[in-house]
C-alpha cells in the first residue's frame, strides 16, 4: 500500500513522474552466494586439494576409481570449452589448404 509521499511522487495515471523513482532505495544489496560461502569456508581448500590428489592417481598402479571425473572437473575449470567458429580465408579464387593437427591415438582403451 502507498504511503501519501509516494502518492504524491505519480501523475495522474498512475506514473512516477520524471525524477522520482519507484524505489527511492535502490536496489537491495544481493545475499551471500553459494560460491562467497565455499570460499569462507575453511574447509573448501580440503576439498580441492582432495580433487587433485585423487586426480593424480590417473594412470597410475593404484588410481583411484574416480581418478578420471576428478581430473574431468579440474580441467573443465581450467580451461573453458571450445566452440566451433567458422573458418573465413581471403583467397582469390585460389585452392587453399588447412592443416589440422595430427591425431594421436591414445595408450588406453
Amino acid at each position: 500500500m502507498e504511503t501519501s509521499e509516494q502518492a504524491t511522487n505519480r501523475k495522474k495515471n498512475g506514473q512516477f513522474a520524471p525524477g522520482q523513482s519507484g524505489n527511492p532505495g535502490g536496489r537491495p544489496k544481493s545475499g551471500t552466494t553459494i560460491i562467497d560461502k565455499f570460499r569462507e569456508n575453511e574447509t573448501s581448500q580440503v576439498v580441492i586439494n582432495k580433487l587433485f590428489e585423487i586426480a593424480s592417481t590417473l594412470n597410475t598402479d593404484d588410481e583411484h576409481k574416480e581418478a578420471m571425473s576428478a581430473a574431468k572437473v579440474i580441467v573443465d575449470k581450467l580451461i573453458p570449452s571450445l566452440k566451433s567458429q567458422e573458418i573465413k580465408m581471403d583467397i582469390d579464387n585460389e585452392r587453399g589448404f588447412v592443416f589440422m593437427p595430427e591425431q594421436k591415438e591414445s595408450d588406453k582403451q
